[in-house]
């Protein structure tokens, strides 16, 4: 064999070498500087060298792209159609001449063996020096070849290599039954048995198809359990081999032609001991895939023990030619599986930030669930957002690899790459599909026939191609859609809902505002809104306000900047109900959401929206019930984290710290020890709310020593309403005209509680120690203000003397929200029960229990017993409050 060597003379020493190993393999090298005679003509010796070569090594590097001898002999190279290797030796991008051939990096372990097989396989180099091998030592040869090809996998997106076993995540395959149902689940432990199957194994694009083979092929490798060879059907398809001939053709490029013909030899070979694995039936044409059936008919009539499988996408998959293969579907991964991927491939820093978001978005779950979008994901960390433009730029990425096939592997007859024009055609086509058939919410796949008709009303379609070979290109070699039955349909909803958010910019506004109602359109709206021009965002986001308020929210949270000045200007008329009515619309439309992970994601954003300028008590108590409802039944996370955003958690133990270290706030807590105590009472002169008394066992519990003042209430706590008048304005008075939500409110904005009645009862009551003296109207002045001894005021708490637990102002000042609803039935069913313990009131109700005398009040119902009850909105100048905290200390 003779081999041209193309150079500069700068790397005459890599030459050389390169040279030398040729040599003993029996190449004949020729390279300028030692093979022209003196005196010669070095253009003709070299015309005729490189016209009677067999084969052309070109060492590319930064001095010969500097060469024009190397580009001279290049360029002839090429014209005279000769065998070119390109090898690279350094980091130069290599000359446009050859950028259509693979380049053999000469840098890397393994470059010097993987020259000698491209040689070997195309010029006849013997690939081998003269040992002659015996079938132990072949087979080991070519096992650690194997290893060596498909034992690791490079990561995408960043640029490294990982061992094939660290990477795979294993595949789960379901064998379909003779009904065509998935029937039963088959492992690759089964594959690699000693009677491996004939198999078709199916699966979407990006499934992990060829993976799968892969890992087959080293796991029957390492275990020495098979002999595997695999086989891409595009590469068989583009030469005129029979299949036999093909594979022994591959073997001898692997590890030379005399290893190959013993391991051809050998009784195992091509029977029960080997495992064929043919990859990528959906990638050759139609009219080969009917050739393909011949000749593997052909090599099965030969070897028919011989383990095989093929894979296949669903796409346009056909079992006529293959009816004596069973099939099996390839499962999407599962949440384990994905989290899996995720801490093996990538950084520490983005692990946590990549699985929350996927795992609490269901588009974005639903992408991942294919291993190559996984992937892509994990190589795109940026693009793994809730936000519409980051998303966006993941879906880009999902379509530009579906259509253009920009994937490992190189293009094979029936996967010719697109140029982008031709991409831009196919994106139109699919944006008018999607809008199409997303207007009439189709249930069912789309009729083909309806398809082809608006493919023709595209501008530049029918350039492009016939509108079947259009519809055929986008099912068959890209995998966006899909046939069903006799249908069409997107492979994957979340790239459908991108493809109609790009395909409504094109029409009015309206259009797309009079389905904002629709639940099935809320993610294309939020993905339109989100890749809005800064310009268009008052008129999309005032129209979505008057038709959904609640999606007009939750669009606003897909924009790299929030649109507080627009979402003020809209949210400013509403009064308070309207805006209470917007949280129970919210509930109503998440009862209608099919999947927890969507209508989660529906709340947050939307209380996440509307908490950026609310301020009212009541609704941002909603709000957070809501939240806490969904967090409890789904075990939603980002539920519960908002909840605490909105409460600054993190910061309330400091905050209560620095409260109860200044005893400017009157902020101190005494320990009730829990006890049993007869609550409410018997006595005939009582009201009716206060009867019968019944038996209550409590847990011990911390109470506030004093009523809320104004100091502690209005100084820092962000969402206080200033109601203070002359009654009650003073610092340490106890604050007034709260209501019940703003009372809680802030009661859990410092993690605490309101008191239960029953709390509340047995704190004033001292457990029953102080009944004597409460009862008695001579004493009541010492310990409360009423109307009486007020001078129709409120007084600085702790004015007049505690009880025995220490408590102040538990009969007079300000009444006391509680936490329980009022019922006038509740205490009957509390006595017929026997004993109560810890109880919290009725489930609902329409007011709320207040408890304790007040300032206008006269002696009469400054009892511990006695109660009374308002709205929760109510906001009244009698009204206060003091806290619970029922932490191991506060």
């Amino acid at each position: 064999m003779r081999i041209y060597m193309c150079y500069q003379r700068n790397d005459n020493e890599k030459a050389q070498s390169i040279a030398a190993l040729l040599g003993t393999f029996g190449a004949r090298v020729f390279l300028d500087k030692d093979s022209i005679p003196a005196g010669a003509e070095w253009e003709r010796v070299l015309e005729r060298e490189l016209e009677s070569s067999d084969a052309v090594v070109l060492l590319w590097s930064m001095n010969a792209a500097k060469s024009p001898h190397v580009m001279r002999e290049l360029s002839a190279a090429i014209l005279k159609k000769r065998l070119l290797v390109p090898c690279a030796i350094d980091d130069t991008p290599i000359s446009p001449l050859v950028e259509d051939r693979q380049v053999l990096d000469y840098r890397l372990d393994g470059a010097a063996e993987k020259l000698i097989t491209a040689l070997s396989l195309r010029s006849g180099l013997n690939q081998e020096p003269r040992i002659t091998p015996t079938l132990a030592s072949a087979v080991e040869t070519y096992n650690a070849e194997i290893l060596k090809r498909y034992g690791q996998l490079r990561v995408l997106g960043r640029g490294t290599d990982k061992p094939l076993e660290a990477l795979y995540l294993p595949l789960s395959l379901t064998l379909r039954g003779e009904d065509g149902e998935d029937s039963a689940p088959l492992t690759t432990e089964e594959l690699l048995s000693s009677q491996p199957p004939h198999l078709v194994v199916l699966g979407l694009p990006g499934s992990g198809k060829s993976t799968l083979l892969r890992h087959l092929a080293v796991a029957a490798t390492r275990r020495a359990a098979l002999f595997p060879v695999y086989v891409r059907i595009a590469a068989l398809m583009a030469t005129n081999d029979s299949l036999l001939a093909h594979i022994e053709s591959q073997i001898a490029a692997i590890i030379g032609r005399r290893s190959a013909e013993i391991i051809a030899a050998a009784d195992s070979y091509c029977r029960a001991g080997t495992l064929l694995m043919l990859d990528g039936l959906d990638e050759i044409t139609a009219a080969d895939e009917e050739e393909f059936h011949k000749r593997l008919g052909s090599f099965m009539t030969g070897h028919p023990d011989c383990g095989i499988v093929i894979t296949s996408r669903l796409a346009g998959f056909s079992r006529k030619n293959v009816s004596a293969f069973a099939i099996a579907d390839l499962q999407p991964l599962t949440a384990s599986d994905i989290e899996q991927y995720i801490w093996t491939v990538c950084s520490p820093d983005e692990r946590t930030q990549i699985w929350t978001t996927i795992k609490g978005n269901a588009r974005l779950f639903e992408l991942a669930r294919t291993p190559f979008l996984l992937a892509l994901m994990c190589a795109a960390p940026e693009a793994v957002a809730n936000r519409a433009a980051q998303r966006a730029k993941l879906f880009e990425a999902c379509i530009k690899y579906l259509l253009k096939q920009q994937d490992w592997q190189e293009a094979g007859p029936g996967r010719p790459r697109l140029t982008d024009e031709q991409v831009q055609v196919l994106e139109r086509v699919l944006e008018t599909i999607a809008v199409r058939f997303f207007k009439l919410d189709v249930k069912e796949a789309f009729r083909e026939e309806e398809i082809q008709i608006l493919i023709r009303s595209i501008p530049g379609s029918l350039e492009m191609l016939h509108p079947g070979e259009i519809l055929e290109r986008v099912t068959q070699y890209t995998g966006l859609l899909q046939r069903v039955g006799s249908g069409i349909d997107f492979v994957h909803r979340s790239i459908w809902e991108y493809f109609v958010a790009r395909g409504m910019r094109s029409e009015p506004l309206d259009n797309l505002l009079q389905r904002a109602t629709a639940t099935s359109w809320e993610e294309p709206i939020r993905l339109f809104v989100g890749l809005s021009p800064e310009r268009d965002l008052p008129d999309v986001l005032k129209g979505l306000w008057q038709r959904n308020k609640g999606l007009a929210l939750r669009s606003m949270m897909e924009l790299a900047i929030f649109p507080d000045e627009i979402l003020r200007a809209l949210v400013s008329p509403l009064d308070r109900q309207e805006r209470v009515r917007l949280i129970f619309q919210l509930a109503e439309s998440l009862s209608v959401v099919p999947n927890p992970i969507d209508a989660a994601r529906m709340l947050v954003d939307t209380i996440s929206a509307l908490a950026r300028v609310e301020r009212d008590a009541e609704v941002l108590y909603r709000a957070t019930e809501l939240l806490e409802v969904w967090a409890d039944t789904y075990g939603a996370s980002d539920c519960r984290a908002l909840v605490g955003a909105l409460l600054d958690a993190p910061n309330v133990a400091k905050r209560r710290r620095r409260y109860l270290d200044d005893p400017a706030y009157h902020f101190d807590f005494v320990w009730i020890s829990g006890g049993d105590f007869k609550m409410g009472t018997d006595d005939h002169d009582r009201t009716p709310d206060e009867k019968p008394a019944h038996q209550v066992r409590l847990n011990g519990f911390w109470m506030s020593r004093y009523q809320v003042t104004n100091k502690l209430y209005y100084e820092s706590y962000p969402f206080a309403v200033d109601r203070r008048e002359v009654r009650s304005n003073r610092a340490d008075q106890p604050v007034t005209y709260v209501t019940w939500y703003e009372a809680l409110m802030f009661a859990r904005w410092l993690g605490c509680d309101l008191p239960t009645e029953a709390e509340w009862e047995y704190a004033a009551r001292s457990g029953g120690a102080d009944d004597a003296v409460l009862y008695d109207y001579d004493k009541i002045p010492l310990y409360a203000w009423y109307v009486e001894n007020s001078g129709n005021q409120t007084h600085d708490v702790g004015s007049l003397q505690p009880n025995r637990f220490g408590l102040y102002d538990m009969l007079g000042n300000v009444r006391e929200w509680c936490i329980d609803w009022f019922d006038s039935q509740y205490y009957s069913l509390c006595a017929a029960e026997g004993i109560v313990e810890n109880p919290t009131g009725p489930a609902q109700g329409t007011r709320k229990t207040l408890r304790g005398g007040c300032f206008d009040w006269n002696i009469a119902n400054l009892v511990p017993t006695y109660k009374n009850y308002n709205p929760p909105e109510n906001s009244y100048f009698t009204n206060g409050f003091r806290l619970v905290f029922r932490g191991s200390e506060p």
